[in-house]
Order: structure tokens, then sequence, then C-alpha cells
């Protein structure tokens, strides 16, 4: 589950109309654009909420549609833009960028918080479908990845996740000397 805590709109502009159909009934209308700043999300897979989450947003009959949405999780930049839309049947469309260093992915989770983690990374990562399971590309780059005392350096990974599939496209990280790469499929339970 996703819940807004907290934030403020602005610029808001709301239009309610009704326009006649064929038959001659009268079918309402809405249309929402706003801009939201000082944004608080959190998210229940998430021990840490998302803050400071400023960007636009439209709404209408059939779709809600992030223009651009940048924010910050446990101090990593983010930026999201896409859309939810066929609310009968619904589908989305979004993607996200983020960058930041590795030790503060601690603490995103409880798996995650004791993990001896540090080093750059940047994520893009694509999600389109029906809302309830989506399609989803992630692709991760690292040049140099710290766990503990040990150091992989060209650490990279493309992957899509369908339904309890992961498919790991490519993945490959050099450690000294030995180059590493691999692919292949995964079922998650």
């Amino acid at each position: 589950a996703i819940t807004v805590q907290g934030g403020e709109l602005r610029h808001l502009d709301l239009s309610l109309g009704a326009l006649s159909t064929p038959s001659g009934a009268m079918q309402s209308h809405l249309g929402m654009s706003a801009e939201l700043a000082g944004g608080r999300i959190a998210a229940a897979a998430l021990a840490k909420p998302i803050r400071d989450a400023r960007g636009s947003f439209v709404i209408d009959d059939d779709s809600a549609t992030v223009r651009s949405l940048d924010a910050s999780l446990n101090g990593i930049p983010l930026h999201v833009s896409g859309a939810l839309f066929d609310f009968g049947a619904p589908q989305l469309a979004f993607a996200l960028t983020a960058s930041g260093d590795l030790n503060q992915v601690r603490g995103l989770s409880k798996d995650s918080a004791k993990l001896p983690l540090g080093g750059p990374i940047t994520l893009q990562g694509l999600a389109e479908g029906p809302a309830s399971d989506p399609l989803v590309f992630v692709r991760i780059g690292s040049p140099r990845v710290n766990y503990g005392t040990y150091r992989l350096d060209a650490a990279r990974g493309f992957a899509a996740l369908a339904g309890k599939e992961l498919d790991v496209i490519a993945a490959a990280v050099r450690y000294g000397r030995l180059d590493v790469a691999a692919r292949g499929s995964l079922q998650l339970s």
C-alpha cells in the first residue's frame, strides 16, 4: 500500500463539466492538474518514507499522469514519470531513475539494514502493463561495489520481472582479474 502522508498542492486547476451523448443523456467529465511540493509518501515495502516529493500531475476521466516527480528516498535522488490509465481495467506505464550510494540502500528494509554495502550506483526501471501485474524492466550499474572487505568493479545488470519469473538478461562484474557474466531465469515464490 502507498500512503501520501503530507505535502502541499499548488496551482490546482479543476474542471468539471458535462457533455451530451448521442442519446441525449449528460455524461460528466473531470479534469485536474496540480503541482505537489514537499510531499511525503510511505510505501509498505519500505522502512523509510519518500521525502521532498515535488512535481506535476494531471488527472482526468480515465487516467492519472505524473508528468515529472522528483523526490528523495533515504538521501537517494529519484525521478519518476508515467501514467495509470483505463480505470475499468487499470494499466500503467511508469519510468524511474535513481542514483546514489549503496550505503544509502541500507535501512530501506529489514533485510538490507545489516548489509555492508557501499559504492555509487544508478538504477533505471520501467513498468508497463496491467496495474495488478506489470512487466518490469530494471537496469543497474556501478563502477565499484564494496561489500565489506570485498571490492567488485564494473557491476552491471539488466533484468525483467513478469509475474513470478525473474529473467536476468545480462549481468556482469569484475573481481580483481576475474570477469564474471551471468544470465538466466528464476521462479520466485
